[in-house]
């Protein structure tokens, strides 16, 4: 909910920004995704490995692939709705995602057959991070921009 809540204020506050206006489109899709992400679940690695996987691990992994395709595009459209810094720190973030994303995808297989994944945790726990850091600066870009808008309006 808070993820849906999020993403209907910034389409709220784009106004004519239209780069905004689609980050805060694929930020409502992604709260949209987070809702049915719950009816989702991936079974254990324990199940997985002895065969009892059912269909809700692949409609889990077919909404994670809709969530990070959404996160993807609100970074890339916020990076373009605002200046050079803001910028290359979606950038930044993306990249970064992108890499701990890909690297906890690697240990699938791992999962899957119940092997020891050292690092997965810590792969995906950085992934998630990354993107929840980029939300909160793009709240606190979008807050300062609130401001100075309100500053020169009845002021001026």
């Amino acid at each position: 909910m808070l993820s849906l809540g999020f993403g209907t204020g910034v389409v709220a506050s784009a106004g004519r920004n239209r780069p905004l206006r689609v980050a805060g489109g694929l930020l409502v899709g992604v709260g949209v995704a987070n809702m049915i992400s719950p009816f989702t679940p991936m079974h254990t690695r324990e199940v997985l490995a002895a065969g009892g996987g059912t269909g809700t691990d692949k409609a889990h992994l077919a909404v994670l692939a809709a969530t990070t395709l959404q996160i993807m595009g609100a970074m890339g459209f916020g990076a373009a709705a605002f200046g050079k810094r803001f910028r290359r720190f979606s950038v930044a973030s993306l990249v970064t995602m992108l890499v701990a994303g890909g690297l906890s995808a690697t240990q699938g297989g791992d999962i899957g057959a119940n092997k020891p994944t050292p690092w997965g945790g810590v792969y995906e726990r950085t992934s998630i991070g990354v993107y929840l850091l980029w939300m909160s600066v793009l709240a606190v870009v979008l807050l300062r921009a609130s401001g100075r808008a309100q500053s020169r309006g009845p002021a001026a």
